[in-house]
């Protein structure tokens, strides 16, 4: 699985899946296109909806209530690789690929797991509740 390293944030210090908010006028596959290229350099096809969940955290600093994540899976391939560096804006510091045994609640956010879940068996997911996550130092 291609993973990114988060450097801030609630999952700051775990591996994450790229992706991030839809821009304005912005379709789903566009923003995960232009999404995936900027944290990882890579242009994708996009080639199965593998569904959408959602993830509640307890609260995060400067946050009056809990973290309410809903992701949208895609599968993708991934395709040319573009001479890249992360920006100076992004909240990660590049790519990896990772092997799915390497992969656990401690080194990952619950993204990374539910897509782990999801790869490995044909089930669906509930909603996954949180309610002692740690953010790492």
């Amino acid at each position: 699985m291609l993973l990114t390293m988060k450097n801030r944030g609630l999952y700051k210090g775990r591996w994450d899946l790229p992706g991030g908010r839809i821009e304005p006028n912005e379709s789903i596959l566009e923003a995960l296109r232009r999404e995936f290229a900027e944290e990882t350099g890579y242009r994708i096809r996009v080639v199965e909806n593998l569904g959408a969940y959602d993830f509640l955290l307890p609260n995060y600093p400067d946050q009056t209530s809990r973290f309410h994540h809903i992701a949208l899976f895609y599968r993708v391939e991934a395709g040319k690789k573009m001479d890249f560096r992360p920006a100076g804006d992004q909240d990660s510091s590049g790519e990896l690929w990772v092997d799915l045994d390497r992969i656990h609640e401690a080194n990952s956010s619950p993204l990374v797991m539910a897509a782990k879940r999801i790869l490995s068996s044909a089930h669906p997911l509930d909603l996954t509740e949180y309610e002692d996550w740690k953010v790492l130092d």
